[in-house]
């Protein structure tokens, strides 16, 4: 493990400054762009659990929607790593494929 010396924050009294001094954290340990996953979490935690009464399947497609969203944003201000945002699309794309499955058999077996 390589030992970094961080920089204390002098001031940090904005969300811009906690991501000027995030940034300046992982690069120099060699990490990057953990914020970025974390607020992404948290956006598709929140948005999960706000559209629990409609179902988890659609709860769970509506928090990937979401978070996708959420990680384009992300990924256009450098928050966010590539692999991380193919992850929320991978997640996005299945939970809509399993989605329309379940409908197509819904609607299947009510004929």
């Amino acid at each position: 493990m390589v030992d970094v010396q961080f920089p204390y924050p002098s001031n940090i009294s904005s969300f811009f400054d906690l991501i000027e001094y995030d940034d300046l954290v992982t690069q120099l340990s060699g990490r990057t762009a953990t914020l970025g996953g974390i607020i992404a979490f948290i956006v598709f935690f929140v948005s999960f659990l706000s559209t629990r009464k409609f179902g988890t399947d659609t709860s769970f497609a509506f928090a990937c929607f979401i978070t996708f969203l959420t990680g384009i944003f992300l990924l256009m201000m450098g928050l966010l790593n590539m692999s991380v945002f193919m992850f929320i699309v991978l997640a996005m794309l299945g939970s809509f494929i399993y989605l329309q499955s379940q409908r197509r058999r819904e609607e299947g077996s009510t004929i």
